[in-house]
């Protein structure tokens, strides 16, 4: 069980607090946070992900660091957070790391932080996100790293492999008018038949054939031979050359990544990395020549291009891709100025390469620059036939017509051929070596990682499957699993009456999907936490009715007790249910928020509407009075209509938690006819006490049509929503009757308050 706990919050001009913001949990007290949105209660969230994760998701995801600083902050004050925990995560982190250390990423790993923002991007991401965001929230990312290099290795490796092959059969194809074999030992009988029908006396060997010094002795016997080999020469140079191929779409996409802020400060970083790794230490610092010591220096490059290059695969993918398309454009040009040069020793005559648009492609590559695709289009297309005009020239060359050399032309041709043959045979092996060699490595790395994943999917679908069951009980919904769905996808999968649907989205509705989505949260954090013993939840009951807010709020406080939960919601009757449920948890309301002031914040008494009531009445002020009491009213029905499962006529457009008091005491009044008579009486008897109360005391004061209550009409109403709230809630375990509910029968959590008889033991 991780114990880590969150003691302290300390924020200085950061995100909506202009100046200093302070939270007190003492030794890691949970806390319950009331706040409508824009009242600045993510702050407290904000601040945490910052400092434990080395920056906020939202944030970095668009751009926005300089957001992290409250706008108008003054300038003497700094951005920082100081997060005080029970063990090793606490400390400062600063905006500007010149004054105090930079955002580190002390939770890598570990879960802990779920926004209602969010909550539905797990369920609804594809199989392969869904793969990358498990890997990086179990800490998995270097081994799937290890996996995707090994692949990107064996996949280049292949394509090496076809190229060989490709290659080497265009040899041989070339091989096919002076012989038809493939083997050495083929070649090495072609050969020495070569030299006897020439007259020439037989190599010692095959490689001593196919060395260059023999093929230029060969060539004084006949002067034909020179032009023949120029030719040939050309014709391979031509075949090596590659074609010019770049996808003009994918290099821009790739540049916006290059070109982003993040790309300048990593390279800037890498840099300073090399420059300060070198034993002697430097005295100033490389760029403003101010004095520095070296070890402070090197530790906050070393932290800072740590937590950059965590949020930098992107940018060294399309670093990777830039590189390669630069050496692939270098290449094609090269290749082709070789053509050239073995074209200028011979007598083929052929056009001007195009180098005015080849030597401008370069030169953009090289400064990645964006390209135009029509001008790349064009490029490549003037490449191209210049590439058909010298294989024509070859082509019609006289020394293509193979039957009319001479037999010693016949032999130096064979051996030029035979060489390149022989080459690409030895290149074809060794690419196949390789490619077999990397196939089996990553098939090894894989069948790990699908079995450690496998582990891990195991142990999290255990947890996940009851959370979700405690979640929607009797709802025909088992089963809630995590699966693997092919090398490197990941998917949800539930049983719907008696039928396994993956995905669920096809059965489950939008509140039931975001309820799989925080059961998967909670699993994992159960699962996988070795540190963090604390989980925040920020604003994930929006798409709830109030049956199963209240479901969440009971499993929050009853399965997580040993936990530091900090929940942030802007939902008044979640607040209410988990209130209740956890009456000793640090609780506090969000009232509004100010630009120069930051949150306004009440203490728990000004959200619980049967004391705020009480302190009106004690002021004196019967219409806040008033109106906290039918507030309190109708929390008390609404819950116990919903807890009880008091059935209440359809109305279209409106849901559960949006009734009318009197809605609600005809449920409660129906409701009770089929409980004992003791009960009966009693609901009955308050809903008649209620509806006397409405006219009297609390409606008058509600609209401002009517007329005015007596102070003492107010408070007896008070007092009558009050004992009805206690004759409903365990005085031990501070939960409702209807916890245990049956249908029938019910009882608090602890068993000592039952229905029927609904007295306490």
């Amino acid at each position: 069980m991780p114990t880590e706990r969150v003691g302290a919050i300390h924020m200085s001009a950061f995100r909506g607090i202009r100046e200093t913001f302070d939270l007190d949990l003492g030794d890691g007290r949970s806390l319950l946070v009331l706040g409508r949105n824009a009242t600045g209660k993510s702050s407290i969230a904000d601040a945490l992900e910052w400092h434990l994760n080395g920056g906020i998701e939202l944030l970095q995801h668009e751009g926005r660091q300089q957001d992290l600083r409250h706008t108008g902050a003054a300038e003497a004050t700094p951005t920082f957070v100081r997060i005080s925990t029970t063990g090793a995560l606490d400390g400062e982190t600063w905006l500007d790391n010149t004054l105090g250390p930079g955002p580190s990423g002390r939770a890598a790993g570990e879960t802990w932080l779920l926004r209602g923002r969010t909550l539905s991007d797990f369920v609804n991401l594809t199989k392969g996100d869904k793969w990358k965001r498990f890997a990086s929230l179990l800490g998995l990312e270097g081994v799937d790293q290890l996996r995707l290099d090994m692949q990107a290795t064996s996949n280049k490796l292949e394509e090496e492999l076809h190229t060989a092959r490709e290659q080497r059969a265009r040899y041989e194809m070339s091989l096919r008018p002076l012989w038809e074999g493939d083997t050495d030992d083929g070649l090495w009988d072609a050969i020495k038949n070569a030299s006897h029908m020439a007259g020439v006396e037989e190599p010692a060997s095959l490689d001593h054939a196919l060395a260059p010094s023999w093929s230029s002795e060969l060539a004084a016997k006949d002067p034909t031979s020179d032009r023949t080999t120029a030719v040939e020469r050309i014709a391979i140079a031509l075949a090596e050359a590659p074609e010019l191929a770049i996808d003009t779409e994918a290099w821009n996409a790739g540049l916006e990544i290059l070109h982003h802020p993040l790309s300048a400060e990593l390279s800037l970083l890498k840099a300073a990395d090399i420059v300060l790794s070198v034993p002697e230490p430097v005295g100033t610092c490389p760029l403003c020549q101010q004095p520095v010591d070296h070890e402070v220096l090197a530790a906050n490059v070393a932290e800072r291009l740590t937590s950059l290059l965590e949020d930098s695969k992107a940018w060294e993918g399309a670093a990777s891709q830039s590189a390669a398309a630069i050496r692939h454009v270098e290449e094609a040009l090269g290749r082709r100025q070789i053509v050239v040069d073995l074209v200028s020793k011979s007598t083929l005559t052929i056009p001007d390469l195009p180098l005015e648009g080849l030597t401008r492609l370069v030169e953009l590559v090289q400064q990645r620059r964006e390209l135009d695709e029509a001008d790349v289009a064009d490029i490549q297309t003037g490449l191209a036939e210049w590439d058909e005009a010298v294989r024509s020239a070859v082509e019609a060359d006289p020394s293509a017509d193979v039957d009319k050399l001479s037999p010693v032309v016949r032999l130096v041709l064979l051996l030029e051929r035979g060489r390149a043959w022989r080459e690409a045979v030895v290149g074809e092996s060794r690419a196949s070596l390789a490619a077999e060699r990397a196939a089996s490595i990553f098939k090894v790395i894989s069948e790990k990682q699908s079995q450690l994943v496998g582990e891990i999917l195991s142990a999290i679908s255990a947890p996940l499957a009851e959370i979700y069951s405690a979640l929607h009980p009797d709802e025909s919904l088992d089963s809630a699993v995590v699966e693997q769905w092919g090398e490197k996808g990941l998917e949800l999968a539930i049983e719907f009456y008696g039928q396994k649907r993956r995905p669920p989205h096809g059965v489950l509705s939008e509140s039931h999907l975001n309820s799989l989505a925080i059961a998967v949260f909670l699993a994992m954090a159960e699962t996988f936490n070795e540190e963090i013993g604390f989980l925040i939840l920020d604003d994930v009951v929006s798409s709830f009715d109030l049956e199963h807010r209240g479901k969440l709020a009971e499993l929050l406080v009853e399965r997580y007790e040993d936990w530091q939960l900090i929940i942030l919601t802007h939902d008044r009757l979640f607040f209410e249910r988990t209130r209740r449920l956890a009456p000793g948890w640090k609780t506090i309301e969000f009232t509004s928020w100010d630009f120069d002031d930051g949150p306004r914040l009440s203490s728990y008494i000004t959200t619980d509407q049967i004391a705020r009531a009480r302190a009106a009445v004690d002021a004196g002020n019967v219409p806040n009075a008033a109106t906290s009491t039918r507030r309190a009213l109708e929390e008390a029905l609404l819950e116990g209509c919903e807890g009880l499962g008091a059935s209440l006529p359809f109305r279209r457009g409106y849901r559960n938690d949006q009734r009318e008091v009197q809605e609600l005491i005809a449920g409660l009044r129906r409701f009770a006819g089929s409980l004992d008579t003791s009960t009966r009486g009693t609901i009955r008897d308050a809903m008649v006490g209620f509806e006397a109360d409405l006219q009297a005391a609390l409606n008058p004061e509600a609209h401002a049509s009517q007329d005015w209550a007596a102070m003492a009409e107010v408070r007896d109403a008070l007092d009558r929503v009050a004992t009805f709230v206690d004759w409903l809630t365990c005085g031990h375990c501070s939960s409702p009757v209807w916890r245990n509910w049956t249908g029938t029968a019910g009882s608090c959590r602890c068993g000592s308050l039952r229905i029927p008889p609904l007295t306490p033991d």
